[in-house]
């Protein structure tokens, strides 16, 4: 009779060990997802700073997009998005785009017309790549952010 209760219990083991390997398969999908899912926010949170840094100088000097530009990159530094080390003489990662444009009552103008009382957009756009994106046939996910400001102009003296 003692060797039928070390069959069955044999064949219980082996179950448990089926039974855990299927759930750690389902748990460690769910932690890669999670694991994207936070930093795709994360890269989010950097990208709305940043076009908010941006549109705040725009708000100020408008004419200068160039610099609402760097003032738009120099907030993203840091983040993941760009690196500490990061200097101007190289290009930003070539999945950033940065865009900025003047508008007045919903009308796009040229930024070097603009005036105070009208408004500047900046959009910062940026293709994000899943770690565990090849799994589920995913190469790219667009993540971007867009604030509008009132120009207010440069302080006067």
């Amino acid at each position: 009779m003692s060797t039928r209760v070390d069959i069955v219990a044999g064949r219980e083991r082996g179950q448990a060990l089926v039974e855990t390997a299927l759930t750690m398969l389902i748990v460690l999908v769910l932690l890669a997802g999670m694991v994207d899912f936070g930093l795709a926010f994360g890269y989010r949170v950097a990208l709305a700073n940043a076009s908010r840094g941006g549109a705040r100088y725009g708000s100020r000097y408008p004419k200068m997009t160039g610099l609402i530009t760097a003032a738009t990159i120099d907030s993203l530094r840091g983040t993941l998005v760009i690196p500490d080390d990061y200097d101007h003489t190289t290009a930003p990662d070539e999945h950033l785009e940065i865009d900025v444009a003047c508008e007045n009552n919903g009308a796009t103008l040229a930024c070097s017309s603009a005036d105070r009382g009208q408004q500047i957009r900046v959009t910062v756009s940026y293709a994000y790549q899943p770690l565990f994106g090849s799994l589920l046939g995913i190469s790219e996910v667009p993540i971007a952010s867009s604030t509008i400001m009132y120009i207010l102009g440069p302080d006067e003296l």
